[in-house]
């Protein structure tokens, strides 16, 4: 398709000329971008890589408040009062959100398993759960 330009009265391509020629009228004759316009309803890559990571941070602020390992002098604390109340093995122990120490899958002298909570000041065995 071949549009005339009317104010060089010459024949142009719509491939070499990117805008389209909205309304009839010559004193309403406006021209409108068809390619490359910024104001694009469509979403850039930018934007849409800017909301994934605003969405992903807002779903896991978790991550801010996560468990903590305890330090050497703590470990050798908690390890003492483990031994002195029987237990012969354990898991991993951390520092829970509810600021108690959990100690996984502890072995008694009996052979049970348990987990334990130790409170953070006294390091007093609070809940013991058997497995």
């Amino acid at each position: 398709m071949r549009t005339v330009c009317a104010a060089a009265g010459r024949v142009i391509s719509p491939a070499r000329f990117p805008v389209s020629i909205v309304g009839t009228d010559p004193a309403r004759l406006r021209l409108s971008r068809t390619r490359g316009a910024r104001s694009s309803p469509m979403p850039t890559i930018k934007q849409i890589l800017l909301g994934l990571v605003l969405t992903v941070g807002m779903l896991l602020p978790g991550q801010v408040f996560a468990d903590r390992a305890p330090t050497p002098e703590e470990r050798s604390s908690i390890e003492t009062v483990l031994r002195n109340e029987g237990f012969l093995r354990w898991g991993r122990i951390e520092l829970d959100d509810d600021d108690v120490w959990e100690v996984d899958d502890a072995y008694a002298s009996d052979g049970r398993k348990y987990d334990l909570k130790l409170d953070p000041d006294t390091l007093a065995i609070i809940e013991p759960e058997a497995d």
